[in-house]
C-alpha cells in the first residue's frame, strides 16, 4: 500500500498538469473556423481549439456560417483559456 501511495504521489508531482490546469489570458485576434481561434498573449499568437466542439470545416456545408457566428460572438474579446490537452490541431 505504501508503494502505491508513493507511486501515485510521484506521478502527481511529475505531472503538474494533473495538479493545476495551465491558463492563458489574451485577446481573440482571429477566428480560424467554427472551433478554432487565435489568442494574442504577450504579443504571441496562440492557436486554441475549443474543447468538445465539432464545427463543420470551412468547405463543408455550414462551415462558413459557423465561422461567422463564432466571430460575431468572440472576435476582439478578452478571454481566459484553460488548457485541457493539446491535440494534433492545437
Amino acid at each position: 500500500m505504501k508503494i502505491f501511495t508513493l507511486l501515485t504521489f510521484t506521478i502527481a508531482i511529475s505531472s503538474p498538469s494533473l495538479l493545476i490546469a495551465a491558463e492563458l489570458s489574451g485577446k481573440v485576434t482571429r477566428v480560424l473556423d467554427g472551433d478554432t481561434i487565435e489568442v494574442l498573449q504577450d504579443k504571441t499568437p496562440v492557436r486554441v481549439r475549443l474543447a468538445n466542439i465539432d464545427a463543420p470545416e470551412k468547405k463543408q456545408p455550414f462551415g462558413s456560417w459557423s465561422s461567422k457566428q463564432l466571430k460575431s460572438l468572440i472576435a476582439g474579446q478578452p478571454v481566459t483559456v484553460t488548457y485541457m490537452q493539446k491535440d494534433r490541431y492545437g
